[in-house]
């Protein structure tokens, strides 16, 4: 990080440069594991309900 800010990079070039590439098996993991936990979720619901009129009985997490 700092080696960008001497190089003369931006605040938006150290993100998207540095940054976003160092918590991007982060971003994956905690992606994955909110598929995989929304599964559950989507069992009980679809099974109960059919997604009720007009999906109202779907959860947020079935629309992350």
């Amino acid at each position: 990080m700092d080696a960008a800010r001497v190089d003369g990079a931006g605040a938006l070039r150290r993100l998207w440069h540095v940054t976003l590439p160092s918590i991007a098996p982060l971003i994956v993991f905690n992606a994955i594991t909110l598929v995989i936990g929304s599964f559950p979720t989507f069992t009980q619901a679809f099974v109960l309900t059919s997604g009720g009129p007009n999906n109202a009985s779907l959860f947020y997490a079935l629309h992350l």
